[in-house]
């Protein structure tokens, strides 16, 4: 199944902890009715889909950002190699040492430039991207799908 889907499903479905009501209420901070709705959000319909907007507006109203973290890694997926969990693990633990080796070398003389920071923001970019694959990884494992990951 498309995890972009998915994404959409669960975050329309576990909004305030999945309680009686919450997706009504969703819907009605939507704009929308709890019908149209649940066509949208049903992860095997090809003929309903939420707008950009409404996907933005979905993600603040729920503070939730699946979604767009889906988006990010469909996006990323071409070229991609095989890599597992624990693969994932240790290249996230890989990025964490280069971050400490950038900070260790910005620390050396006891101020940042503005060079180091921008090393520093781009390494935590990377950081982030390695623990998006792992919960991706983890997420289709779960689901017994090949994992893929950047």
């Amino acid at each position: 199944m498309n995890q972009v889907k998915l994404a959409i499903w669960s975050t329309t479905h576990e909004y305030k902890g999945g309680k009686n009501g919450a997706f009504r209420e969703l819907a009605a901070l939507m704009g929308i009715s709890e019908q149209v709705m649940r066509n949208k959000a049903c992860p095997t319909s090809d003929n309903s889909h939420f707008s950009p907007e409404q996907l933005l507006t979905l993600q603040n109203l729920t503070d939730d950002y699946r979604i767009n973290n889906a988006m990010r890694l469909a996006e990323k997926r071409a070229g991609a190699t095989e890599r597992g969990v624990t693969e994932s693990l240790l290249h996230i633990t890989h990025e964490l040492g280069s971050m400490a080796h950038i900070i260790t070398e910005a620390e050396a003389d006891g101020k940042y430039t503005e060079r180091e920071k921008a090393d520093c923001i781009s390494q935590l970019n990377r950081i982030e991207k390695a623990c998006e694959h792992l919960k991706l990884a983890i997420h289709q494992q779960e689901a017994g799908k090949l994992v893929r990951a950047v």
